[in-house]
C-alpha cells in the first residue's frame, strides 16, 4: 500500500518555477561546495591577501587598471577578513546568485520558454570551461560584477512589466549598471548586447515579431550613455587623471588592424574559431577523458559516483519541472525561437569575448586564461539548449542529454577542486617548512627556485605569500623585503651576470623589490617526489640530484641571510597558512639543517636519536645527510654508516652523493679506528672505489 502511494506521489509530482533556484544551488554545491573547507588561497589571491592583511592602500594598489574595483574589498574584507573559508563560501554564494540572475533575466526575455531557460541556467551554473572557482578571493570581484550585470538587466525588464515599482526598479538597474561597468571590464561585451535583449523582450511582450526600434532606443539610451562615459573614462581621462604613461589593456588588435588589416582579420578569425571550439567542445570532451576512469583510485570512483548521481538527480528534476504556462502550445506559436536563441548564443559568444580579443588575449592561451570565458560560457549554455530545441528529437532524449552534461560537469569540477585541495596541502607544508628552516630572513633577499614550487601559484604570488609569511607589521608598499624568482625566467640566459652580483628587481603595481643576486636563497621543493624543502648552497654541491639550473645557481645562495633566533620562534598567521602540520620527518630535517649550518653536531646527534626512536625516515634518503654528519662529528661512526647503507639500499643512485660525502671525511682528521672500519664498509657497499676510479 505504501509503495503504491509513493509511486503515485512520484508520478504526480511536479516542480514549480521557483524550484529552479533550489536546483541551481544544489548543482552548484555538488560542483564547488563539497571541498570548500579544505581549500586555501591561490594565484592572485596572495597579492590581495597581502594588501588586506597589511592594511595596504587598495586604491593605490588597484588604480593602474581597475581603481573602482577597490569597493568590492572595502565592503567585503571587513566582514570576511583573510580567512580562506569565508571567501570560498562568499564567492560560492555570489556565483549561485549570478546563475539565478541569469535565469531571472532570460525568463523575462523569453517568457514562453521557461523550461529551456531553466536548462540554460543549470548548464550556465556549472559549465566546465571555467576551472578557477577555487581562486575565491580574486574571482569574488568577477562574480560580484557578473551578478550586478544580471541585476541591472533583470531589474530593467522588471521595470517595464511592473508599473507600480517601475521607478524603484529602474533606479536599481541604473545603479547596478554604473557599478558593474566601472568595477571591471570583463562584461562590457555583454553590455553592448543590451539593446538586442531589449528588442527581443519587447517583441515577446507584444507577441508579434516586428521591429520595436523606437521603444528599444527609449529604454536603452540611459544605459548607452553610461557605457559611453565609461569608454571615455577608460581610454582618455584615466591616463590623464592618474598620470599613467600607458593605457591598461592596450587595444593591440585594433593597432594591428590599422597596420596590417588582412593579417589582423586572419588572426581574429583563427582565435575566434579556437576559442569557440574550446568552449563548445573541448571542455566537454575533457570531462570524459579515458585516464579519468581509474578504478584503483577511491577518489576517481567517488567522482564518477557523484557524476552519475548528479545526472540522475538532474534527470529527475528536469523531467518533473512543470512551469505554469502551456509551453507546448507556445512552442507551436513560435517555431522560429530555436533559431533566434542560436543567434543570441552565438552573438553573446562573439560580442562577449570581443573585448578580450581586442587586447590581444584569448581563452585558450595561458594557464589562467579560462577566466576570459566567463561571458562566453553564457553564450555557450544558451547555444547548447537552443541547438537541442532545434533538433527533432524527443523531449526525453533532450532531458537525458542535459542531465548527462550536468553530471559530467559536476564530476569535472569536483576533480578540479580536489586538485586545489592538494595544492593547499602542498602550500601549507612548503610555508611551514620555510619557517622551520629559516625562522627569520634578512630584508632584500630574493628567493630562487627552478620554476614554480607551488601549483596554481606563480612567481609574484609566491613572493607576496613569502612576505606574508614573514610579515612583522612594518611593511611598506615602497619596498618589499622578499621576492620569489624562477630561474628559468631570466637566470638561464644571464647566469654569469647573476653569479657576479646583479641587482635583482621586480614589482607589481605599487609594490617594489630590489636586492642583490649574491644575497639570495636558492631552494628546491620536490614535494611530489616525497622530498622536504631544501635550502641549498655551495656546500650542497655533492648533491648531483639537483636540476641543472639549481646546480648553476648554487654560488648565489647565501645562508647568512637566514637569522636564527631560537628564543623567539616565528609563528606565521595560522588564519592564512593553516595550523602547524604535525612535526614529523620534515620538521626534524629542517631543524637538523639549521644545526648543521651552525655546526651544532651534538644537538644533531641527539635529534637523530629522537628521530630513530620515533621511527621517522625520509622518503628521499639524501635527507639523512645532516644526521650522518652529526654522527660523524660526534664519533658515532657505526650509526652514520648504517644510515648511509640504508639510503644506498633504498636508492642506489645516492651512491655518488654519499661517496663524495664520506670521501670528504678523509681530510678532516676525524677518523679514528672505528671510523676507518666504517668508511671501508661504506666504500665497499657503495662501491666507492670503482666510482672514484672511473672519475
Amino acid at each position: 500500500m505504501r509503495n503504491t502511494r509513493l509511486k503515485s506521489w512520484v508520478t504526480n509530482l511536479n516542480f514549480p518555477d521557483w524550484t529552479v533556484i533550489i536546483a541551481i544551488g544544489a548543482v552548484s554545491f555538488l560542483a564547488y561546495g563539497l571541498l570548500i573547507p579544505q581549500l586555501g588561497f591561490y594565484f592572485d589571491d596572495w597579492p590581495n591577501v597581502y594588501v588586506l592583511y597589511t592594511r595596504g592602500d587598495l586604491w593605490e594598489y588597484l588604480k593602474f587598471d581597475r581603481p573602482f574595483s577597490a569597493w568590492t574589498f572595502l565592503v567585503t574584507a571587513p566582514i570576511l577578513g583573510v580567512r580562506p573559508l569565508n571567501w570560498h563560501i562568499f564567492t560560492f554564494i555570489i556565483r549561485c546568485l549570478v546563475s539565478i540572475g541569469m535565469w531571472w533575466t532570460f525568463r523575462q526575455i523569453w517568457p514562453r520558454r521557461k523550461t529551456e531557460v531553466a536548462w540554460m541556467a543549470l548548464l550556465f551554473s556549472i559549465h566546465p570551461v571555467f576551472t578557477q572557482q577555487s581562486i575565491a578571493l580574486t574571482y569574488s570581484q568577477n562574480f560580484l560584477t557578473y551578478a550586478l550585470y544580471f541585476l541591472s538587466m533583470g531589474s530593467m525588464f522588471a521595470a517595464q512589466r511592473n508599473h507600480r515599482w517601475k521607478w524603484a526598479l529602474f533606479s536599481i538597474s541604473l545603479a547596478s549598471t554604473v557599478t558593474h561597468i566601472f568595477t571591471m571590464e570583463y562584461f562590457w561585451g555583454l553590455e553592448i548586447l543590451r539593446p538586442v535583449f531589449i528588442w527581443i523582450f519587447l517583441n515577446g511582450q507584444s507577441g508579434k515579431a516586428k521591429p520595436q526600434i523606437k521603444e528599444t532606443l527609449r529604454i536603452w539610451w540611459p544605459y548607452g550613455l553610461i557605457f559611453l562615459i565609461a569608454l571615455v573614462w577608460r581610454e582618455a581621462l584615466y591616463v590623464v587623471l592618474f598620470g599613467l604613461t600607458e593605457t591598461p589593456n592596450e587595444l593591440k588588435w585594433v593597432a594591428m588592424l590599422r597596420a596590417t588589416p588582412v593579417e589582423a582579420i586572419r588572426q581574429l578569425i583563427e582565435v575566434a574559431l579556437k576559442d569557440f571550439s574550446h568552449v563548445m567542445f573541448s571542455t566537454w570532451h575533457n570531462t570524459i577523458q579515458p585516464n579519468l576512469f581509474d578504478l584503483q583510485s577511491n577518489f576517481s570512483i567517488a567522482s564518477w559516483i557523484l557524476a552519475v548521481s548528479a545526472a540522475s538527480g538532474g534527470y529527475f528534476f528536469i523531467s518533473k519541472y512543470q512551469p505554469k504556462d502551456n509551453e507546448a502550445e507556445a512552442a507551436a506559436r513560435d517555431p522560429k525561437w530555436p533559431l533566434q536563441a542560436i543567434w543570441v548564443g552565438l552573438s553573446i559568444f562573439v560580442v562577449g569575448t570581443a573585448p578580450i580579443w581586442a587586447i590581444g588575449k584569448n581563452i585558450t592561451l595561458g594557464k589562467f586564461s579560462d577566466r576570459f570565458a566567463l561571458p562566453a560560457m553564457l553564450g555557450a549554455s544558451i547555444l547548447i539548449i537552443a541547438v537541442l530545441a532545434y533538433l527533432r528529437i524527443s523531449r526525453w532524449h533532450k532531458i537525458w542529454i542535459v542531465s548527462i552534461l550536468i553530471g559530467l560537469a559536476i564530476g569535472s569540477h569536483f576533480r578540479t577542486a580536489n586538485d586545489f585541495r592538494w595544492a593547499t596541502i602542498k602550500q601549507q607544508r612548503f610555508f611551514w617548512q620555510m619557517i622551520w628552516r629559516a625562522p627569520e630572513i634578512l630584508p632584500e633577499t630574493p628567493v630562487f627556485s627552478d620554476g614554480a614550487v607551488l601549483s596554481f601559484t606563480g612567481d609574484y604570488p609566491t613572493g607576496f605569500a613569502l612576505n606574508l609569511l614573514y610579515a612583522d607589521g612594518t611593511e611598506s608598499p615602497a619596498a618589499m623585503p622578499f621576492w620569489f624568482f624562477e630561474l628559468d625566467q631570466d637566470f638561464h640566459r644571464n647566469s654569469r651576470k647573476y653569479l657576479r652580483g646583479n641587482t635583482v628587481r621586480d614589482d607589481l603595481r605599487n609594490y617594489v623589490f630590489s636586492g642583490s643576486s649574491l644575497n639570495s636563497l636558492v631552494i628546491q621543493f620536490d614535494y611530489d617526489q616525497g622530498s622536504c624543502l631544501w635550502v641549498v648552497d655551495e656546500d650542497h654541491e655533492i648533491f648531483t640530484h639537483y636540476p641543472p639550473l639549481i646546480q648553476t645557481a648554487l654560488p648565489m645562495s647565501n645562508l647568512d641571510r637566514i637569522v636564527y633566533s631560537p628564543t623567539t620562534p616565528r609563528t606565521p598567521p595560522e588564519i592564512i597558512f593553516g595550523e602547524e602540520p604535525e612535526q614529523t620527518w620534515c620538521y626534524f630535517y629542517q631543524k637538523a639543517e639549521i644545526l648543521r649550518s651552525t655546526e651544532n653536531w651534538a644537538q644533531i646527534k641527539d635529534m637523530g636519536n629522537e628521530v630513530q626512536k620515533l621511527d621517522y625516515s625520509p622518503n628521499n634518503k639524501l635527507e639523512w645527510r645532516p644526521f650522518i654528519e652529526g654522527y660523524v662529528h660526534t664519533g658515532n661512526w657505526n650509526t652514520a654508516k648504517d644510515l648511509t647503507v640504508e639510503a644506498f639500499n633504498s636508492n642506489p643512485q645516492t651512491a655518488e652523493t654519499f661517496c663524495a660525502l664520506w670521501r670528504g671525511y678523509l681530510d678532516t682528521g676525524l677518523i679514528d679506528a672505528t671510523g676507518e672500519v666504517a668508511i671501508d664498509e661504506v666504500y665497499d657497499t657503495l662501491k666507492c672505489h670503482s666510482f672514484w676510479s672511473s672519475k
